[in-house]
């Protein structure tokens, strides 16, 4: 049952009466409460808010209820410390997974590596909350070592129609719930693609580096994950980039492309899938299984996964990649290209890819038109048309050395080594500032 932290109309707090005299010099002048305000629920002017924590106004019990009471029961606590059970209590009743490390060790959600277990262990767990097991019963299970004890015996008290499909798969899965050994390998998965000779080799043994990258990609998606950029952890990075996820903007990124990557993974063999990849040819590989129209949805797709080393790749996509890392310092030709070199503090910086973060996250912003904003020296009056309070410290923060004087391929451009044919010494210069020497052979450059 839930505790009614709120307080009524006779418990409310009223306005402080005030005295006449002058505080004494130094002194800070007394807060003035305001006596009403508006329910947050129906909008209605009310004097009834929590008296332990100053807020929300609500104006009734309905409204009460109605209202967000786990996300305000943890803002104003319960009287008590709170312990992991109140979290798994208030993820089943949001319908959250939950992610507090306390709670995904102590009722063993960290035993399973698949996020498809985490969803059938946590609808078990969003079984108990409806049948009435509160989180004060189910810390004392979990304390007292009776955790898998008590589940049984409420799933087992209750008609087998009624228990759903998610106690027969704990039962299943009991000797992976109760075992004290660590959890499995991610990676184990995956393992059974491998060819015989490579299933026992640890990651890092397994060649050439395309095999290695999509064993790892595999490994991922088996599990009902995907890339996640925001993790520091360059090989998930590179995941990320070099697999296409980059281009996937709005849902795209986080719904079309892992689903076409599962759809395909299904119809053909590892060692067509990690040739393909190494070979440049992972879309011809899609439309001969099926998913041409779907691997059309994600706009960039094919043009990005075709890209070779050493040949020129828009500067936006490690743009993106950039603004989803914890780096301060993004890397030189995104300096160059996109204003970094002008911010003169780290809050400049932070400022700066906050702002473009924003705009690439939007699935309204296409990235290659940031690109084509990019090389016509427009990235503040593009950026201003989707967020039109942008403020003018970014004119200057968003000044770049484009356009330049004559059209030049790599403009916006970046390449691990580049040759530049038949240039001007001026514009091989210009080329060296922007890309910087370690990128740059130049051939038959012109006096």
């Amino acid at each position: 049952m839930k505790t009614d932290i709120l307080s009524s109309d006779k418990g409310c707090e009223t306005v402080e009466e005030l005295d006449n005299e002058n505080p004494p010099e130094g002194a800070e002048p007394p807060k003035v409460h305001a006596a009403s305000g508006e329910c947050a629920s129906c909008d209605c002017e009310t004097s009834r808010k929590c008296s332990k924590c100053g807020g929300p106004w609500l104006c009734s019990q309905s409204c009460q209820k109605a209202w967000d009471y786990y996300g305000h029961n943890f803002k104003c606590a319960l009287g008590r410390p709170l312990d992991s059970a109140d979290y798994l209590d208030r993820a089943c009743w949001t319908d959250t997974l939950p992610d507090d490390e306390d709670t995904i060790e102590d009722f063993g959600f960290i035993k399973f590596p698949s996020v498809y277990d985490w969803l059938k262990l946590f609808g078990l767990y969003v079984g108990l909350t409806r049948m009435g097991v509160g989180s004060r019963e189910l810390h004392q299970w979990q304390t007292g070592g009776t955790l898998t004890k008590n589940i049984m015996s409420k799933f087992e008290a209750i008609p087998q129609h009624c228990r759903g499909g998610y106690y027969p798969w704990f039962l299943e899965n009991l000797h992976v719930f109760n075992s004290d050994s660590p959890p499995d390998s991610i990676l184990g998965i995956a393992r059974p693609y491998l060819e015989p000779e490579d299933r026992s080799k640890d990651t890092h043994e397994l060649t050439p580096e395309a095999k290695r990258k999509s064993f790892m990609l595999y490994s991922l998606l088996l599990n009902g994950y995907h890339p996640n950029p925001s993790l520091s952890v360059q090989v998930v990075q590179d995941l990320y980039f070099q697999f296409g996820f980059v281009t996937g903007r709005g849902s795209e990124g986080e719904r079309v492309l892992p689903g076409l990557y599962r759809e395909l993974i299904s119809k053909c063999a590892f060692k067509e899938f990690w040739l393909a990849y190494q070979s440049y040819s992972l879309i011809s590989l899609m439309d001969a299984n099926g998913l041409k129209s779907e691997r059309k949805k994600v706009q960039h797709l094919e043009a990005f996964l075709k890209i070779k080393p050493n040949t020129w790749c828009p500067s936006v996509w490690y743009l993106r990649l950039f603004t989803h890392s914890s780096d301060v310092d993004p890397p030189r030709y995104i300096t160059v290209d996109y204003g970094f070199s002008n911010c003169n503090t780290v809050e400049e910086k932070f400022a700066l890819k906050d702002a473009y973060k924003d705009l690439l996250n939007s699935p309204q912003v296409d990235p290659m038109e940031l690109h084509t904003a990019c090389i016509n020296g427009k990235l503040f009056e593009f950026t201003r048309q989707y967020n039109p309070n942008l403020k003018q410290r970014f004119r200057r923060l968003m000044k770049t050395p484009y356009p330049l004087p004559v059209n030049v391929e790599w403009a916006g451009m970046c390449a691990n080594t580049v040759e530049i044919h038949g240039a001007s010494l001026e514009m091989v210069e210009k080329a060296v500032s922007l890309l910087g020497p370690q990128s740059i052979r130049v051939v038959l450059a012109k006096k």
